[in-house]
């Protein structure tokens, strides 16, 4: 019997994330299926090993347990600050032309964002949005209270940087300077 090749580590975190994100109830998904698959991801990658207490909290489950290296931030989208800014950069702006409003008209305002090499700037490239700066972005474009939600998990989903936020943050200020 041939296998097929499997596509990524099952170590992956960036593809159990996106597994979780996909069946979350939040989502459309359902309950209990999101609840396998936090239970079938906490046994394939870790093993035997007793996750502790605090890992067998629903809502620790549902996000990894750190979104910089060690540094942790729980006002802050998961974040992997492994990938380049330019790589991430594309691939929020490639998701977003092949996507429907109100997100692709948000997103696509990236298209001029630059990437830095240096300064308080390089470093937000590299640190995931505050939940604040997500809010302020779905307050300026208008977004229901539903499309908050989507939003949320839709910029943890893509790795919207903290850069990335103030940028949109900007246009949008701009735009609506423009249209009073």
């Amino acid at each position: 019997m041939s296998r097929t090749a499997t596509p990524a580590c099952l170590s992956d975190r960036r593809m159990w994330r996106k597994v979780v994100a996909r069946c979350h109830p939040d989502a459309g998904g359902d309950h209990e299926l999101c609840i396998f698959v936090q239970a079938a991801q906490e046994q394939l990658v870790h093993g035997d090993r007793d996750p502790g207490p605090r890992a067998r909290d629903h809502r620790d489950r549902s996000r990894p347990r750190s979104n910089q290296g060690d540094h942790y931030r729980p006002d802050r989208i998961w974040f992997d600050s492994t990938v380049d800014f330019r790589e991430r950069t594309l691939a929020i702006l490639f998701w977003a032309a092949r996507e429907s409003e109100p997100y692709k008209s948000v997103l696509l305002l990236l298209v001029d964002c630059e990437a830095v090499d240096h300064g308080q700037a390089y470093q937000h490239q590299y640190t995931g949005a505050s939940y604040k700066q997500l809010a302020k972005i779905a307050r300026l474009a208008g977004f229901s209270f539903e499309q908050r939600r989507e939003w949320y998990l839709l910029a943890e989903s893509l790795g919207v940087s903290s850069r990335h936020a103030m940028h949109v943050i900007g246009r949008l200020t701009r735009q609506g300077e423009r249209a009073a």
